[in-house]
């Protein structure tokens, strides 16, 4: 009898053991990485692992904050390269969005209209 309980409960252990890991753990690891997504934290270094297409959706999110990663690069990089033309140049210019609020304006602009505040917003 003793040893049918020492078997039952190592099984019981076991199985414990194995659902942490392919399942409780992998979800854990998909709330983070999904969080750190949302909030836009520097994120990697995740393991694909479990079941139930946990690995997939880990991969998936991983694909994910690698392409969010590469657009926020450029258009980090577009922005200041339209900062940059912008400050160079002589004429007057400024850029608006939809509802017509000023987002950006030149040097040049600023003394066109003697503005001694710049206009964005």
């Amino acid at each position: 009898m003793e040893i049918a309980f020492i078997l039952v409960a190592t099984g019981a252990a076991a199985v414990g053991v194995l659902l942490y890991r392919k399942v409780i753990q992998p979800v854990g690891r998909v709330r983070d990485l999904a969080a750190n997504l949302a909030a836009g934290r520097a994120r990697g270094g995740y393991i694909p692992a479990g079941w139930f297409g946990l690995d997939g959706i880990i991969r998936d999110l991983e694909r994910i904050d690698d392409r969010v990663a590469s657009l926020e690069k450029h258009a980090s990089a577009d922005k200041f390269n339209l900062q940059a033309t912008m400050a160079n140049m002589v004429e007057g210019f400024m850029v608006v969005d939809r509802s017509m609020e000023i987002q950006q304006a030149t040097e040049a602009l600023l003394r066109m209209f003697g503005l001694e505040e710049d206009p964005v917003g």
